[in-house]
């Protein structure tokens, strides 16, 4: 006689691991993982301080090297997020502009603060760590 075994099978749901940006000539993704995540959250709060300051002193908003000293970091944020070529195709596509790259920067670090809140809101997540 025949040993019939059953077994139970769960689908894991895993999420979006991949966060998708459209810049009109080109896509770039953001594959999260613990430590990018960590990188770029100290990365855009560094940054999101300083553009913060310089947009409150007028000098240095209109000061080329003021805004010069930004893009350095800006580009930083984007190696750990993308890859090493991501900076200069996102300057290219902003006109080659400091303040028009760092306006990227913002809604590309706006948008990956709204989606760690939505993890962290998530009702399935919040009933796993409850339990």
């Amino acid at each position: 006689m025949e040993e019939i075994i059953m077994s139970n099978k769960t689908v894991i749901d895993l999420g979006s691991k991949v966060l998708s940006f459209d810049f009109g000539e080109f896509s770039l993704d953001y594959r999260t993982t613990d430590k990018k995540d960590a990188q770029i959250q100290d990365k855009a709060v560094e940054l999101e301080d300083k553009v913060g300051a310089y947009q409150k002193d007028v000098v240095n908003m209109n000061d080329k090297e003021g805004r010069k000293a930004l893009k350095p970091m800006v580009d930083e944020f984007f190696v750990v997020m993308f890859d090493e070529d991501a900076p200069q195709k996102i300057y290219e596509v902003a006109g080659e502009n400091t303040w028009n790259y760092l306006n990227v920067f913002l809604q590309v670090s706006a948008t990956i603060q709204k989606e760690w809140k939505k993890k962290l809101n998530d009702e399935n997540f919040k009933k796993y760590l409850a339990e």
